[in-house]
């Protein structure tokens, strides 16, 4: 009896190892961020596809709102401001709505134009002094 039990608990887990999923990470900086990757996958074949997958979506976001690529939607916005307006793509006017809505609900502590305040005080920590 004990030998059946012992054996029905090896094959379970044999069973159970073939369907096992593994957890895969990558971090990387993005968009001046940091950025950690974490994937659940039944081989590191599969996880590289989901992490890799990941960094492509995360690459086309950068490309299209930063600030930081004069090519951007983004820049042509900023280099635009107070002289003709731009046309954008539906992506990022929803992004910019929501971005403000954001802002009003939590009554300014989250503000869209952060970035340009970034350029003044660095948030780094590279600042030794004030700015002027």
């Amino acid at each position: 009896m004990k030998i059946k039990f012992f054996l029905l608990i090896i094959i379970g887990f044999i069973g159970s190892r073939s369907h096992a999923q593994e957890v895969f990470h990558q971090t990387l900086k993005c968009m001046g961020s940091w950025f950690e990757i974490t994937v659940v996958a039944k081989d590191s074949l599969q996880g590289n596809k989901y992490i890799d997958a990941a960094v492509q979506e995360i690459t086309r976001i950068e490309k299209r709102i930063s600030s930081w690529d004069p090519t951007s939607q983004t820049s042509e916005i900023n280099a635009n401001a107070g002289i003709k307006p731009v046309v954008v793509d539906a992506e990022l006017y929803q992004l910019i709505q929501r971005a403000l809505k954001i802002s009003k609900i939590t009554n300014g502590a989250f503000d869209i134009s952060y970035a340009s305040m970034d350029r003044v005080w660095h948030f780094d920590g590279s600042m030794t002094e004030m700015p002027s």
